[in-house]
């Protein structure tokens, strides 16, 4: 919850590493939040 609040200015941008953004309410796992570097 707290990440896609943090994610969600950048919803639908691709991260640096050409990770695409997570969509709105996707459960993230520790290994996506470590590769986008959170």
């Amino acid at each position: 919850a707290e990440v896609e609040e943090v994610l969600s200015g950048d919803n639908g941008h691709q991260h640096a590493e050409g990770q695409p953004m997570i969509s709105p309410g996707q459960v993230m796992s520790e290994a996506d939040i470590s590769r986008l570097g959170v």
